[in-house]
């Protein structure tokens, strides 16, 4: 009689058989869909623990990390302590190395397809094996297929979004997800734990795909280890300096590269500022997906490693340096991230330009600070404009209009879903110098915002919007004294004189309605009046002081002196300040 109650003598015969014939030369190992499904019969811990003996784990670090998983869900209930079993028997069965001193690393080339690969029907091929083992909507779906296309053709874009794939909790798939992209991707080297050299001398020599999965314990370790993700972002700017030889000479290594992390919750804010971010969540019951099994999926994925390496072959130069349209509703960082996505699926075609669109604001839109901020000052302008462009408007009115605005986040705002507050209005404006003030013909506490100085600059410097108090020109700035040349001089660099304030200064509409009369096209072509050119050449020249002559660096002095920037400055201030002050 077998020692083992759950089974009868015969049942248990057959599972001695089959782990035994497991481990004979030239027999093929069980498999841990095969094991999986043996254990789940069992109840006996004695049972258990001998089926595990005469069974091997997975060769590959990332396919055990996922069988461990499996296993314990199996086995919860069934032992005391199903962890530490688990984790012996996976110890205890990885191969050693030689002389302790690790396995040496080694990552091919995947051979390329022997035909022509047709795009689409890859991108199909991708989709289909990632829908046959992950439940996911398409906005998961859709970037990862892509994400997968760019690591083959990373070296013709020269931005490297990682992909973040992100749960509340644990058993969301991510790890599948991440088995699916190790397979499919140029060298793809999966690590649960990396140190900073090792990471940035492997990135340097073997350009791999670089998987790191429980990325919650693997990123937070290390500032340097999230400087190195962070410096791979950009191909410009893909290196990192260490000291390294005899000589301590300093050295350049390269960290240009795919990287792709799955956690449980959410990496700094900066490492995800570089992101395509996916979130995953457990799938609901009765939702069926197919049973992993690490050779099957290797099996699978082969013909269409190779099909991709082909396809990157094919098309890597076409589409070198290739850039899509600007998506409205993302920030500059999110369609600098989102490009290299949106490039290939327009190489797809099909309806993969406009899933790629959606997922992208999907994904990044609602939730994108910079997207956002630029969404509150288009809207703040168009409040004034329909207000009858008043001077100032009190934040209650101005809060009323935000929240009756379709299609836009002010009505049901925020982690809360409520509608945006006249604190959180002032938050989001602070950064751009905007504060709250006291409205004019109101009550003393009645507080609001005028469309003047930081506001106007802010609308027109983000949203490229151009609000009525910049239409006409301004009064010469409150000084102690200005600069005054001739046209003639003002085109040949001459001499500049200064002179005193008058005593009376005009009134300011007076000012303007001289200005434009008397003071004109001193620069050809522009209906810019002299008075102006000098003072936006004076604030120029001041803005050494700025730390950047940069046009910002204008707008503020002008802005602190009281005067509106002028329309399209941007465009003849450098003329300007080199006729006015001799600069080369």
């Amino acid at each position: 009689m077998s020692d083992h109650p759950d089974l009868t003598p015969e049942e248990f015969d057959e599972l001695v058989d089959g782990a035994a014939g497991a481990n004979q030369v030239g027999e093929p190992e069980v498999s841990p869909g095969e094991l999986l499904a043996r254990l789940s019969k069992l109840t006996d811990p004695d049972s258990i623990f001998d089926l595990l003996a005469m069974a091997e784990p997975p060769q590959h670090a990332l396919d055990r990390v996922r069988l461990r998983e499996k296993l314990l869900d199996t086995l919860k209930g069934k032992l005391e302590a199903p962890a530490k079993a688990v984790d012996a028997w996976l110890v205890d069965q990885t191969p050693p190395t030689q002389n302790g001193q690790g396995a040496a690393l080694a990552l091919e080339d995947p051979e390329p397809w022997d035909e022509e690969v047709d795009g689409a029907e890859l991108a199909a091929e991708i989709e289909a094996i990632i829908r046959r083992h992950v439940v996911a909507p398409d906005h998961v779906i859709c970037p990862t297929v892509l994400w997968i296309i760019f690591a083959h053709v990373l070296d013709a874009f020269r931005i490297a979004p990682l992909l973040v794939v992100t749960s509340p909790t644990h058993r969301c798939g991510k790890t599948s997800l991440l088995a699916i992209i190790l397979r499919t991707t140029p060298r793809g080297l999966p690590a649960s734990n990396i140190s900073p050299a090792a990471l940035y001398r492997t990135i340097e020599r073997f350009r791999p795909t670089f998987l790191v999965d429980e990325g919650d314990s693997f990123v937070h370790l290390s500032d340097e280890l999230r400087g190195i993700l962070d410096a791979g972002h950009t191909r410009d700017f893909a290196f990192v300096i260490r000291i390294a030889g005899e000589d301590l000479e300093p050295r350049l290594f390269n960290v240009w590269g795919a990287k792709a992390v799955a956690l449980v919750g959410q990496l700094p804010a900066m490492v995800m500022d570089r992101a395509i971010h996916v979130r995953m969540t457990r799938k609901a019951a009765g939702s069926f997906v197919e049973p992993e099994d690490p050779e099957e999926l290797r099996a699978a994925t082969q013909p269409i490693l190779r099909k991709a390496t082909r396809w990157a072959i094919d098309n890597v130069q076409s589409l070198r340096g290739t850039r899509v349209q600007r998506l409205d509703g993302l920030g500059d960082r999110a369609n600098d991230n989102w490009n290299p996505l949106r490039v290939i699926a327009n190489t797809l075609g099909g309806s993969w330009p406009e899933r790629v669109r959606a997922a992208a604001l999907e994904l990044s839109g609602a939730d994108d600070e910079e997207a956002i901020q630029s969404m509150i000052l288009t809207d703040l302008a168009v409040v004034f404009e329909e207000e009858g462009s008043p001077d100032e408007l009190p934040t209650d009115s101005i809060l009323d209009r935000l929240h009756q605005m379709e299609e836009r986040p002010w009505g049901e705002f925020g982690r809360s879903r409520k509608p945006i507050s006249a604190h959180a209005l002032a938050r989001m404006l602070k950064g751009f110098g905007v504060k709250p003030k006291r409205i004019h013909g109101h009550a003393a506490d009645q507080r609001g915002y005028r469309m003047a100085g930081p506001l106007v600059e802010a609308i027109r410097t983000y949203t490229g919007r151009e609000t009525p108090n910049q239409s006409s020109e301004v009064s010469a700035p409150q000084v102690e004294g200005h600069f005054e040349a001739s046209a003639e001089e003002a085109e040949t660099g001459g001499a500049l004189t200064l002179r005193d304030q008058p005593e009376s200064v005009p009134d300011q509409h007076e000012q303007r309605s001289a200005d434009t009369l008397e003071l004109r096209e001193e620069v050809p072509g522009m209906a810019v009046s002299l008075e102006t050119q000098i003072q936006v050449a004076a604030a120029r020249a001041e803005a050494t002081s700025e730390l950047a002559r940069t046009d910002y660096a204008v707008a503020k002095v002008l802005n602190r002196k009281g005067i509106t920037p002028p329309p399209g400055f941007t465009e003849w201030s450098g003329k300007v300040v080199r006729l006015v002050t001799g600069e080369p």
